[in-house]
């Protein structure tokens, strides 16, 4: 009858919207797919984390190669300066176009190349990730001011060091743990180990874990969900793969000095590679202090090629072991010293 006939009719409609949708979404994710592919993405940024971090680690994300530019010195920053919009970084160019503001590259590098980053077609969701990245502003606003004041609009006459200090304080005891407290919650709420809920960490996640591993190079107690939260972001297998790159990039430029500026702390910063059973060890026979560590070890194989690499902190062991690589004839241990520059082994040749 006439039901039967509109049920029908009702249901040819929706599996056509369906259809439809179908065909959007995979027409979308083809062309993300071939810009990610095609883009030439170029990020201008200080030598430093900052706000680049979390730019760099959503393009990585994504899948996206970029040219990670990084000013030489404060001077060529300076010169720069005039040219860029609102005169400052980061500054994200994709095909000869320039965005600003780092929340606003995140959300284009969502929409642009990976839409699990940034799900725009979902308002509720999108909202909600924005609001995640403006909390975090807002817990670090307060740092800021004290820091660069007059870019602020604060006078020195007003807000010098005394009281830059008096507001450092506050903010290290009273507004930094208000809100974390919100990122918690937002994490106890959350499905799954991401804030906003998803399957996949979006653009949210990685300006917050970002935020909150720059600043607890300033207070050491943060709560353990914040804690495996950040760890759960920097172990995402596309941005330790990053970072080994980045890692391997920044070692494989730096020029063995120490023996020519420190000859005389030779005995305890010529790096001992020792080799059994395909492991390779290299370690340094240094103390590790606060104010005196050796920051990196680092080896390179006989094309100059760096192999394998570690960043260390004061609480950690001089010494670096890695399985040698497959067709590695010889391996030259690198370290370097926070206070006595970069020293070398001898060529260890492998048999």
């Amino acid at each position: 009858g006439a039901e039967t006939c509109d049920m029908r009719a009702a249901a040819a409609a929706a599996a056509a919207a369906a259809a439809a949708a179908l065909v959007v979404s995979t027409r979308g994710s083809i062309l993300r797919f071939i810009r990610r592919r095609t883009a030439t993405v170029k990020l201008i940024y200080f030598n430093l984390a900052g706000l680049g971090e979390p730019i760099r680690l959503c393009l990585a994300q994504a899948g996206v190669a970029f040219e990670d530019y990084r000013f030489k010195s404060r001077d060529e920053f300076l010169a720069t300066k005039p040219t860029l919009r609102f005169g400052q970084v980061p500054c994200l160019v994709v095909n000869g176009d320039e965005m600003v503001q780092s929340a606003a590259i995140m959300r284009y590098i969502g929409s642009t190349f990976d839409a699990s980053l940034y799900p725009a077609s979902d308002a509720r969701l999108a909202a909600l990730i924005d609001a995640l990245i403006d909390q975090a502003k807002d817990m670090k606003t307060g740092l800021d001011v004290a820091k660069y004041k007059e870019r602020f609009g604060f006078p020195l006459d007003v807000l010098n060091d005394e009281n830059a200090e008096k507001v450092f304080k506050k903010w290290r005891s009273e507004t930094l743990p208000r809100h974390l407290e919100y990122f918690v919650k937002a994490l106890d709420m959350s499905p799954t180990q991401w804030l906003a809920g998803t399957r996949t960490p979006t653009i949210a996640d990685f300006f917050v874990a970002a935020v909150i591993k720059m600043l607890r190079h300033r207070d050491s107690a943060f709560p353990a969900s914040i804690e495996t939260f950040v760890s759960a972001v920097y172990g995402l297998p596309a941005v330790v793969a990053f970072q080994q790159r980045e890692l391997f990039a920044e070692l494989s430029a730096k020029a063995v000095k120490g023996p020519v500026e420190f000859a005389s702390k030779e005995p305890k910063h010529v790096p001992q590679v020792t080799v059994k059973g395909g492991q390779v060890t290299i370690s340094v026979p240094h103390g590790m202090a606060e104010d005196h560590l050796i920051e990196y070890i680092w080896a390179k194989d006989q094309n100059g090629h760096v192999v394998a690499a570690a960043k260390l902190g004061c609480t950690d062991s001089p010494t670096l072991t890695f399985p040698l690589p497959k067709g590695t004839t010889s391996i030259t241990a690198y370290e370097q010293c926070n206070l006595h520059a970069v020293w070398a082994s001898p060529v260890v040749n492998i048999e």
